[in-house]
């Protein structure tokens, strides 16, 4: 009998693990996106990840740092590096297990990002993910051929408004007296 092994397969769209939502600026690992990979088959190995970014607003790539590619066990898949001109390119050698696997994005958005700026994150499967079959060795072209992108993420800067409250009223006060009420922070 003749047989043929046939390679395995992986599909990648984004995670629905990672709504559109707020993001803070200056937290190291801040989850900026999330991708599903479904791999049959065979577990893929991946030699090569690129990411790119995109923004709206006054934060760009140079202003984002320690891009990093978490699996759903909280392990580095890949990274950490610095986006280049809106583009990370991970060439770490990493392997997805066959089944349905959730990954996550995650980086530092520094303070040159501002209150409704955004970012997302996309891949190109079938041309920006270079991969093979761990068990037969052969070249895996993942799906889609198109871009798949994340769910876009708003960045809400912190800010907080401290003012002192009116009372109580300027009065004297008794030295040694303990438990004193100065005043009250609102």
């Amino acid at each position: 009998y003749d047989q043929t092994i046939d390679k395995g397969s992986m599909l990648v769209s984004s995670s629905n693990q990672v709504p559109s939502g707020n993001v803070p600026v200056d937290v190291s690992d801040t989850t900026i996106g999330g991708f599903y990979f479904d791999v049959k088959g065979e577990p893929v190995q991946v030699s090569s990840f690129t990411l790119n970014f995109t923004f709206t607003g006054t934060g760009t790539s140079s202003d984002v740092t320690g891009v990093k590619l978490y699996n759903a066990t909280g392990n580095i898949a890949a990274g950490p590096k610095d986006p280049g001109s809106g583009v990370v390119v991970w060439t770490d050698t990493w392997t997805i297990p066959v089944g349905e696997h959730h990954y996550f994005v995650k980086a530092k958005l520094d303070t040159s990002f501002v209150s409704n700026d955004t970012v997302q994150v996309s891949v190109d499967p079938d041309s920006l993910i270079t991969a093979k079959g761990e068990v037969t060795g052969l070249t895996i072209t993942p799906t889609p051929t198109t871009a798949v992108t994340s769910n876009g993420q708003t960045v809400k800067a912190g800010s907080m408004a401290v003012s002192m409250s009116s009372t109580p009223f300027g009065q004297n006060v008794v030295r040694g007296v303990n438990g004193y009420h100065f005043g009250t922070v609102i």
